[in-house]
């Protein structure tokens, strides 16, 4: 006697890097974590929060991910805690500093990499800045981006 075998769809394992996008669209497994980021936003217990993981611990895809909450598209989160949640997926810029490249042997390289990120942003935003040092360079960003919310 042959008993009815029943099908198991197995879920893809990324073994690089992907963006959150990718890995939902791609039906990539993916580890649901969302309850978490909602406590972090909404400051449930935390005054401020540090976070610190070993290498290739998942810290880039989780700051991707709240991009991705940041950029409000309620749908690519749809069966996901946070998408059954009542997080407003609201709009909101992002500005992302990647130091995983560039030469950081002296003190000047890290800021050179800091101010093209910077820029960046103030062309994705259509921010116009008032001077160009990295100190000021960040208040106005500051400033401005979260007026334009």
């Amino acid at each position: 006697m042959e008993k009815d075998k029943e099908k198991v769809k197995v879920k893809r394992l990324c073994a690089s890097y992907r963006p959150f996008a990718e890995i939902i669209q791609r039906n990539y497994l993916y580890v649901d974590k969302n309850k978490f980021i909602y406590d972090i936003l909404n400051g449930h217990g935390y005054k401020a929060c540090f976070l610190s993981r070993t290498r290739r611990f998942g810290k880039t895809l989780l700051l991707d991910t709240i991009s991705e909450l940041f950029q409000g598209d309620r749908d690519l989160f749809k069966g996901l805690w946070i998408g059954q949640s009542d997080y407003q997926f609201e709009n909101h810029p992002v500005m992302f500093l990647d130091m995983s490249y560039g030469d950081i042997a002296t003190s000047e390289n890290p800021k050179r990499t800091i101010k093209k990120d910077l820029l960046e942003f103030t062309v994705e935003q259509e921010i116009e800045l008032t001077d160009d040092s990295l100190d000021s360079m960040m208040k106005q960003l500051l400033i401005t981006s979260s007026v334009k919310c």
